[in-house]
């Protein structure tokens, strides 16, 4: 796709007389239709194919293992094979998050908070999947454990990944004594990065950060009475818990050996990336892998210059029911200036109330 599409350039045309054009792409489309009806291989397969024959690039996520078989199908009748990537649990692509959103370009690169909405949209998927929304308290409680655990993994060692994050929560204090036992402090990652961290020559904002991480740890965490620290510590292992087990430890944790990293950025080139990880085939843990690396793709195509790299690109969502998110409404109200065209389908509203 050359750089003088303008938003008005004709992707296809509906009943081969009214044209359908970029700016309507971008304005977000939503097909419905029960089973046989038609809405995948009608009007979502022309819709699939003219995003692909005018080179755009795009993210599908999966909630049926045989998505993938028909974007290989697309792509082959667009001259597009060569295009596609498949992210799937063989391990030839990954996707290190976490890293990833320390390392990207940009000024919030880095950014706690930032970090931290990531895990609340991946937990908000998986709570909704099992009827949750309770009250408010334990959500805030769950960020800000993160959000230390986080900060004490950058001011200890200057990088961040689940493992980590894990590492840290699992072994930080239950209680004031045994916060000053010598067998917890030799034992625990947690004390471990605290001690690596106080040793630093850090700037006057750095020790600030680190002496209210400590404080959390050492004071207020370890004083939690029991049950509410039990009941913070389980909301985040049970969404955690499905993403260090393999292949998703691997897949979002790990660097390729190879240096071929998934970034989202490829589909700014041209790329299709499908996010084989059905959840039909991997239930909650797929759903959340792909939650994640959605928000992540959503705020990369927000953060690009569009003046410098016009091409359009494309969120595709089959059972769409099963990946919206909260961010999903903040999106689309500026998926135009992305030139961002996103195409959810699903059977019914209802499906969308359910969730």
């Amino acid at each position: 796709m050359k750089s003088g599409y303008d938003l008005d350039t004709v992707l296809y045309r509906i009943n081969k007389t009214e044209p359908f054009t970029i700016r309507n792409a971008c304005e977000g489309v939503q097909i419905f239709g029960g089973i046989g009806s038609g809405k995948t291989s009608g009007s979502g397969a022309s819709l699939a194919k003219s995003f692909l024959r005018n080179g755009m690039g795009g993210l599908v996520l999966c909630a049926k293992k045989d998505e993938v078989d028909t974007w290989k199908k697309y792509a082959a009748e667009t001259g597009k094979s060569n295009r596609l990537l498949i992210f799937d649990e063989s391990g030839e692509w990954r996707f290190p998050f976490l890293q990833y959103e320390g390392e990207r370009e940009g000024k919030g690169a880095g950014y706690t908070e930032n970090l931290v909405r990531l895990f609340t949209t991946v937990n908000e998927a998986m709570e909704r999947s099992k009827g949750g929304g309770g009250d408010p308290y334990w959500t805030r409680a769950m960020q800000q454990l993160i959000r230390n655990a986080i900060d004490l993994c950058m001011l200890a060692t200057g990088e961040v990944s689940l493992p980590l994050i894990n590492d840290i929560i699992l072994s930080a204090p239950n209680s004031p004594d045994q916060r000053d036992s010598i067998e917890w402090q030799n034992k625990s990652k947690c004390w471990e990065l605290l001690a690596i961290a106080n040793d630093k020559d850090f700037n006057e904002w750095e020790l600030y950060d680190y002496r209210s991480t400590a404080a959390f740890w050492l004071k207020e965490y370890a004083e939690l009475a029991p049950k509410t620290r039990s009941g913070i510590l389980s909301m985040f292992t049970s969404m955690a818990d499905a993403l260090l087990r393999r292949p998703f430890r691997m897949l979002l944790s790990e660097s390729s050996p190879t240096e071929q990293d998934a970034l989202p950025e490829l589909t700014h080139e041209g790329f299709i990336i499908v996010m084989n990880l059905p959840v039909k085939e991997f239930g909650n843990s797929g759903r959340a892998a792909q939650v994640i690396y959605k928000y992540m793709w959503q705020q990369a195509a927000e953060r690009r210059d569009t003046k410098e790299n016009p091409l359009p690109i494309f969120l595709w969502v089959d059972e769409a029911q099963n990946f919206v998110t909260e961010y999903d409404m903040q999106f689309q109200a500026t998926a135009r200036s992305s030139r961002a065209c996103t195409v959810y389908l699903t059977q019914n509203l209802p499906n969308y109330y359910a969730e």
